[in-house]
């Protein structure tokens, strides 16, 4: 059983960027061959590029010559063919590694809820909703860029680069002296500007995170402050986070975005210098206009490629630090682990608490030697004041929280041990304050047991006092009852928690309190 200080340890265990990127390409293994194609295209078309050099050189010797009008078409046409195949190659490459990428995305996205489905409450507590929301919405999408920027980046302008750099120095070894000094001088002042940036943008997703949870904090208690007339000063505390934020992101945003101009400014003023270079060299008569030409074409594309990959440097940047994100979540320790044994088709005879222990690091709160035995076929009533600790049982009895110490048995095997299907197929359990889930009083109802007959549906409503009710609406079964239960009274929405109970077939059924919301009567008549 793992405590509160494994889970620390795990989550806060340091990660390098090349451990990340080799985790992040697992996930790319359902997907190679389509990324393989969108790779093999972006080499077409750096290819296709170099082609265009080559043959804008070939032209402008043909025009500036006295080369015959059939064979200058004819490399005119050539020409125009590299340029059409390589802008091709480009929009196919970008397209396949786009919705490789997302579908990517969707994977590890289904991979991080899978792991959130394992978690105790305690272990999701450690996390506010708005984390988790940025989490699967945004740093999933985020880290799984990098898969994107190594395979449509790092893979293909490196080759380009060597490729061009060894075509420049057969030109003129001057012009790539030149070419090659200002990549240097560009690549070194990206690496001194970037340096601090991934520590930077995980503790900006950090801020960006706790304002979500300010701001649903807000939605969630703005309406309960009005009633009780608060003068506003509890619901600041979003503003402040908000400015916060934006004050971290902003000087983020103007170290990040220092990087690419200065890059630019950089390779511009060698470009520059190369060109009068070759200007100079055609007038002393030291090279030819299309060799010129082509040094010139070169040199664009040259200096493109240490464009793309200046931005290369700070997006995958980002990218890693959404990843250790996303890994904190991953590799924290699961409650339920995965059962290789198929569901048994046992019903639940007894539950029993073996010397159990639950402590709360946040509270001065806990549970010392619990030794309980619930058999099949009776009913347990367990009283006693507020705060003694009767939730945190029935959160035991439910699973929802790992005792620190001690075991649950489920038919004599440890909780750990069974399937979390089986459990869930013979569990019931309503607790005091019930989420609505359900857009309609029929689908609130049937979440205990889908597709069910209208027979049993009014059956289960009859138990649970709210039969009549339900038939004085004009939409009847599908009246809609409003995010988190707005269109209905308190009472209404336990009894319809009732309901849902009734209809569930289950073996053992674990109420917190349920009729804390039901006037004596109806609570006399459902109980």
């Amino acid at each position: 059983m793992s405590t509160d200080s494994d889970i620390l340890q795990t989550v806060s265990s340091p990660r390098t960027n090349r451990e990340c990127l080799t985790r992040l390409f697992t996930y790319t293994r359902r997907y190679r061959d389509q990324l393989a194609l969108g790779v093999t295209l972006g080499l077409f078309s750096s290819g296709a590029e170099f082609c265009q050099v080559f043959m804008l050189k070939r032209s402008v010797e043909s025009a500036t010559g006295n080369a015959p009008r059939e064979e200058m078409l004819l490399r005119l046409s050539l020409l125009a063919a590299c340029i059409a195949a390589s802008i091709l190659a480009d929009s196919f490459h970008n397209w396949r590694m786009s919705v490789t990428t997302q579908r990517l995305v969707l994977d590890l996205q289904n991979t991080v809820h899978r792991k959130l489905h394992t978690f105790s409450e305690q272990q999701i507590a450690k996390l506010s909703p708005g984390e988790l929301a940025h989490l699967t919405l945004q740093d999933t999408a985020a880290a799984q860029q990098a898969i994107g920027l190594v395979l449509g980046t790092l893979a293909r302008q490196p080759a380009s680069l060597v490729a061009l750099a060894c075509y420049l120095i057969y030109l003129d070894w001057k012009a790539a002296a030149l070419a090659l000094l200002g990549f240097g001088l560009a690549l070194t002042f990206i690496r001194l500007t970037t340096r601090g940036l991934q520590k930077q943008a995980r503790r900006l997703q950090e801020t960006r995170a706790s304002s979500h949870q300010r701001f649903l904090n807000l939605l969630g208690g703005r309406d309960l402050l009005r009633c009780f007339d608060s003068s506003g000063q509890i619901v600041e505390s979003f503003p402040q986070a908000n400015d916060m934020f934006h004050h971290q992101a902003s000087n983020y945003i103007a170290r990040k975005c220092l990087v690419a101009p200065i890059g630019r400014t950089i390779t511009t003023a060698f470009a520059v210098a190369i060109i009068c270079y070759a200007g100079w060299q055609i007038r002393l008569g030291m090279i030819s206009p299309g060799t010129a030409a082509a040094i010139v074409g070169s040199l664009f594309l040259f200096y493109k490629s240490v464009s793309r990959l200046a931005g290369f440097s700070t997006a995958l940047l980002e990218s890693l630090a959404s990843a250790q994100r996303v890994f904190d979540i991953l590799d924290a320790p699961s409650y339920w682990k995965p059962s290789g044994h198929p569901p048994s088709r046992e019903s639940m005879r007894c539950v029993e608490f073996v010397n159990v222990h639950q402590k709360f690091s946040d509270r001065n709160f806990s549970l010392h030697d619990v030794n309980l035995r619930l058999e099949a076929g009776h009913i347990t009533l367990l009283v006693g004041p507020s705060g003694s600790g009767k939730t945190t049982l029935t959160k035991l009895l439910t699973l929802a929280l790992p005792p620190t110490q001690g075991v649950v048995m489920l038919n004599g095997t440890p909780a750990t041990q069974v399937s979390q299907q089986w459990l869930h197929e013979q569990l019931a359990y309503l607790p005091q304050d019930c989420p609505v889930i359900g857009r309609t009083i029929r689908e609130e109802i049937e979440l205990g047991r889908l597709n069910t007959p209208i027979s049993e549906l009014e059956d289960a409503a009859r138990s649970a006092e709210i039969m009549e009710w339900i038939r004085s609406l004009p939409q009847g079964w599908e009246t809609p009852i409003g995010p988190d239960g707005m269109c209905i009274s308190g009472g209404q929405h336990q009894r319809l928690a009732f309901a849902r109970v009734f209809l569930a077939d289950r073996s053992i059924y674990v109420l917190d309190e349920p009729t804390a919301h039901l006037d004596r009567v109806t609570e006399s008549r459902v109980i």
